[in-house]
């Protein structure tokens, strides 16, 4: 017995000796599982929603957080002193908190009425307020279940399902469907998504923007903009490019389009040679997409003011990094200038202008700045006199044919027998000498419709473009140089020999991108942003000249801009551009100089025969011993309308003494006459005064005597 009791007495020993490792063990558990959570609070906190554990606003720590601890669900308030309250997901450990989907954004709960909730009922996710209004549902057409839950998964979708077993559940909701203003990886971008701007920094409600899938074209995407609640107009568009094919939108980042495909393996097999070739096979430039782990915190986002932005989380700075936005200039807006209007964004602050021979179809708008409605012919077309405005490196609107010749006369031609042509575009092909069979050019035509969305210096990717004008409204004169691109050039400014008055020669036209520059002091080029010739003013580009380095010459010609006559500094870099933004006058940036020009004198000549465009006048030599076209007898060089008139000067003197015109003798004649008999008139009434008061004073003494 004794034996037994012993061993028993061991045993009992042995048995409490395992039982009070075993509470250590899960005594010390417990205590790291507390430590844990206390640096991760998502390990305590729960991801799902259900009939019995809805989310109320006001209790602390009343939020979901998905099980990686990406995303947080919850109550908030955009603005810190705001008592509107909307339910939204938002990024868990980036600060400052950065809101990604929005579920009663039209409808915000006012806290002050009491604590708003997020519940499942009747087999739908709502939000309510204190007393049971609702504020926002899924709407979803289904029955009440008790398995149904609402889980916020770490990708950031938040989804309404049924169903016991995980492997089968029924997805009956999904946030990713019903997206606010932000795209983020998982969500796929087909034809029935679409993303709506916020109407404020501070307000969730439905903006005036969207961004969606374009219906029409093939990997393409727009932004609209809404005029009122039945109308809306396209703000933007833009996608990928076919290698041959005419665009006219924007080219997007590759790695926008990859993730809006949802890192889709066809999309990588349809653009493997644009985004993995060499970048002298493509168009991208050494742009790659990144691999797919590289979006974990990336998102794109419609803003307030229309804008897409694809931005990344930068961890050692913590900030939000933007790597890619559109529309990426005032130009890249849809037809930015109206029809027939061109938009230069390297022109700030004259970016709309119309094109040579058109006119703004309402001029009060044009100048107050509001270029929608475009402009207009000034002269009718389809006669012998037309003729083709060459344009260079632009952006324009799709075409309405293509149609296949051997060189760009024909294509020229093609559109001049079409009365109804506005402009062509002619393609060269590239010669390949693998092929025995000959090539043929590409020749596309408008002829429907009005020029759009012109733009001009486009990158890389501008096309040259002929557009049909009338060849009246080109030149004021015969000795009027080609225009420039979108410029005319108006006599007498010059940007070559044999054009304009040679004095005037201080002018550079870049043939290749189609834009003018002015040669200045020490032939600094100055950039022609505008020119008038109605007023004999141009605006160019100048440099700001305080704290710059004086030892680089254009700095140093910048500070003396002022050149000589004939041309003028109206206002030295504080120019007044109009009814347009001054914003751009920044320092450090290039500042707008108004120029001016003095009136020419007669146009030069070496022979007769260089005179026979300027009706009335004869090449003479004249006072300051060059030859000119100077006036017959009768007629007078008028320096605003450019030629010999009768009217003569309309607005005073000439200039120049040999600009005058000799009285006939006639008038001479009459003239002195006229002068003899004033002199004489004056002279008789003196001597007629003198007698009278001789005659007045005889009688006086007469009186006195008396």
């Amino acid at each position: 017995m004794m034996f037994l009791r012993g061993r028993l007495t061991r045993s009992n020993y042995v048995v409490t000796w395992f039982a009070n490792r075993m509470l250590f063990s899960i005594f010390v558990s417990y205590a790291v599982a507390v430590l844990l959570c206390s640096s991760h609070p998502f390990c305590c906190a729960r991801d799902t929603v259900t009939y019995d554990t809805p989310i109320t606003d006001g209790v602390e720590s009343e939020t979901l957080v998905s099980s990686g601890g990406r995303f947080e669900l919850g109550f908030f308030s955009p603005s810190p002193e705001g008592t509107q309250r909307y339910v939204g997901i938002w990024y868990h450990q980036p600060s400052p908190r950065t809101v990604v989907w929005v579920a009663n954004r039209e409808k915000p709960v006012d806290n002050s009425t009491g604590n708003g909730s997020l519940a499942l009922q009747d087999g739908n996710l709502h939000v309510l307020d204190a007393a049971g209004k609702r504020y926002w549902s899924t709407e979803v057409e289904t029955s009440e279940s008790l398995t149904q839950t609402v889980t916020l998964m770490d990708s950031g979708n938040l989804v309404l399902s049924s169903g016991h077993d995980k492997l089968a559940v029924n997805i009956l909701w999904q946030s990713f469907q019903s997206p606010t203003d932000t795209f983020i990886p998982g969500m796929l971008m087909d034809k029935s998504l679409v993303l709506t701007s916020w109407r404020g920094e501070d307000d969730p409600k439905s903006g005036q923007f969207i961004f969606k899938k374009d219906p029409v074209g093939e990997d393409q995407y727009v932004i609209t903009k809404s005029k009122s609640d039945l109308e809306s107009i396209l703000y933007w568009k833009g996608g990928e490019r076919a290698t041959d094919a005419f665009y006219s939108f924007d080219q997007m980042l590759p790695a926008v389009t990859y993730l809006l495909s949802n890192f889709s393996k066809k999309y990588v097999e349809r653009n493997y040679p644009k985004i993995f070739g060499s970048p002298s096979q493509n168009s991208y430039k050494n742009i790659a997409i990144p691999p797919q782990s590289e979006y974990k915190y990336t998102r794109l986002v419609i803003n307030i003011t229309g804008e897409i932005q694809f931005l990344r989380w930068i961890e050692y700075t913590k900030q939000w990094n933007l790597n890619w936005s559109a529309p990426r200039d005032e130009c890249s807006v849809l037809n930015a200038c109206g029809n027939f209007g061109s938009c230069n964004d390297n022109n700030m602050p004259f970016l709309s202008k119309c094109l040579p021979g058109f006119k703004p179809l309402y001029l009060e708008k044009w100048n107050s700045g509001d270029f929608s409605d475009g402009c207009a012919r000034k002269s009718a077309l389809c006669n012998k006199n037309d003729t083709f405005l060459s344009l260079k490196k632009m952006k324009v609107g799709n075409p309405d044919s293509e149609i296949n010749v051997d060189n760009e006369t024909e294509c020229r031609n093609v559109c001049l027998n079409r009365c109804r042509c506005k402009a062509y575009s002619y393609a060269k092909s590239e010669n390949n000498s693998y092929r025995r069979e000959a090539s043929t050019s590409l020749c596309r035509i408008w002829n429907v419709g009005d020029l759009n969305n012109l733009e001009e210096e486009y990158n890389n990717m501008g096309q040259d473009l002929c557009v049909r004008v009338a060849l009246s409204d080109l030149e004021s004169t015969v000795r009027d140089c080609k225009p420039c691109g979108t410029t005319i050039i108006p006599y007498p400014l010059s940007t070559r020999l044999g054009c304009g008055d040679p004095l005037y020669f201080r002018f550079k036209c870049n043939y290749f991108t189609g834009q003018v520059s002015f040669v200045g002091p020490n032939d600094a080029l100055f950039r022609v942003i505008s020119i008038n010739s109605s007023t004999q003013r141009f605006f160019i580009q100048g440099f700001h000249t305080e704290n710059v380095d004086n030892s680089d010459p254009r700095n140093r010609a910048a500070k003396q801009i002022n050149p000589s006559f004939p041309f003028k500094v109206i206002s030295p870099g504080n120019a007044d551009p109009g009814n347009f933004s001054s914003e751009v006058l920044s320092s450090g940036g290039p500042k707008v100089v108004e120029m001016g020009w003095e009136l020419p004198m007669e146009p030069t000549c070496t022979t007769s025969a260089d005179c026979r465009d300027w009706a009335h006048s004869i090449c003479k030599r004249a006072r300051d011993g060059k030859k000119r076209c100077l006036c017959e007898t009768n007629f007078r060089w008028n320096d605003l309308l450019l030629r010999c008139t009768q009217e003569g000067h309309l607005l005073g003197p000439p200039k120049e003494e040999h600009t005058r015109r000799k009285l006939p003798l006639s008038l001479i004649i009459v003239a002195m006459l006229l002068s003899v008999i004033f002199l004489a008139c004056i002279v008789i009434s003196i001597y007629i005064w003198r007698r009278n008061m001789n005659n007045v004073c005889t009688i006086l003494d007469q009186f006195r005597n008396y």
